[in-house]
C-alpha cells in the first residue's frame, strides 16, 4: 500500500500540463513538475479523470484512481473527488480561479500544492467535496490529492472522463428503490434512473 501524488485530467483539450506553461513567455515551460491545470471552463458540470503517478504528464505512466466532478453555475463551483476499487485519498488540495494557476505569498504563479487556496491534509476517505463562492466568468480548476492504495491493481473503471461508464443504474421497471441493475458497476458511488443525466434529481441514492 502506496501513496502516490495525483491530479484531475481533462480528457478533452483543457488539461494544461504544467510542464508547458510559459507565462513569462520566454519559449520555455515555467515548472518541473507533472500536474495539470483544466480550464478555461464556462457555466457547467464538467467530469475529470484522477490520475496518480503520471510523471511528464503522460497517463499512460499513470493509473486512473477517481473521477473529479465540477458543477460551476457561474458564481458557485462544487468540486467532488471520488476514488474508488479500494483507493483513498490522505490530503486534498484545490486550486479555482480566472487565472491559469494560483499565485503563492510573493504573487507569483505556483504549482505547489501546499499553497492552493483550498486544502484538507489530514483525511481518510473516498469522496471529499469543496464548495467555492465568490466567482465569475471563466475558470481554472487544479485538483491535487494524495492517493493510498495498493497500485498492482491499476486502473479502476475506464479511462475517457465517461462519468456515466462509472455509476450503477436502475432498470427501467424499478426506478423508485434501485435494487435491480443492468450492467456490473465499477465504481458503486450513485445509482441513478435509467438514462438518467448525473446532477440532476434522477439520482436515486448514493451508497
Amino acid at each position: 500500500i502506496t501513496g502516490e501524488t495525483a491530479f484531475a485530467y481533462d480528457c478533452s483539450d483543457n488539461a494544461n500540463c504544467f510542464i508547458g506553461i510559459d507565462e513569462d513567455g520566454d519559449g520555455n515551460g515555467d515548472f518541473g513538475r507533472w500536474g495539470w491545470s483544466n480550464g478555461p471552463l464556462g457555466a457547467g458540470v464538467y467530469y475529470f479523470d484522477i490520475y496518480a503517478g503520471a510523471g511528464q504528464c503522460d497517463i499512460a505512466k499513470g493509473t486512473l484512481v477517481g473521477l473529479l466532478t465540477v458543477d460551476y453555475d457561474g458564481s458557485t463551483a462544487v468540486v467532488t473527488y471520488d476514488t474508488g476499487c479500494g483507493y483513498t485519498m490522505d490530503e486534498v488540495h484545490l486550486y479555482v480561479g480566472n487565472e491559469i494557476l494560483p499565485r503563492d505569498v510573493n504573487g507569483d504563479y505556483t504549482v505547489a500544492p501546499g499553497q492552493y487556496p483550498y486544502i484538507d491534509d489530514d483525511i481518510d476517505t473516498n469522496s471529499y467535496t469543496f464548495t467555492v463562492d465568490g466567482l465569475s466568468g471563466d475558470i481554472f480548476i487544479v485538483a491535487h490529492a494524495v492517493v493510498v492504495g495498493d497500485y498492482v491493481d491499476g486502473d479502476c473503471g475506464e479511462r475517457g472522463c465517461e462519468c456515466t461508464q462509472s455509476y450503477l443504474y436502475a432498470t427501467e421497471n424499478d426506478n423508485q428503490n434501485g435494487s435491480d441493475f443492468t450492467g456490473q458497476a465499477t465504481w458503486p458511488v450513485k445509482i441513478w434512473k435509467i438514462n438518467a443525466t448525473p446532477g440532476t434529481s434522477d439520482l436515486i441514492s448514493s451508497i
